[in-house]
């Protein structure tokens, strides 16, 4: 396999890392949110067309999904 190129159906120049995975763990709670919301947003990505914007999107909505719930209060409140 060429570099920069994907194996399968996808386009000449994809890069296919979804086994790649950020692991979790941190002493410091805010790095840990930031690591989860980040596992999330990689692992929802959808298949085929991916833009800058729409993974910044996904971080953000679980990053204030997971910040709410360790806050104890309603995603809807965050």
């Amino acid at each position: 396999m060429e570099q920069g190129t994907a194996s399968g159906s996808e386009a000449p120049g994809a890069v296919a890392a979804r086994s790649e995975r950020i692991s979790v763990g941190s002493g410091d709670e805010n790095v840990a949110k930031i690591q989860l919301a980040a596992r999330w947003a990689e692992q929802y990505t959808p298949v085929g067309d991916d833009s800058l914007d729409g993974a910044l999107q996904r971080f953000r909505r679980a990053y204030s999904f997971i910040d709410s719930v360790s806050k104890l209060i309603e995603p809807e409140n965050a």
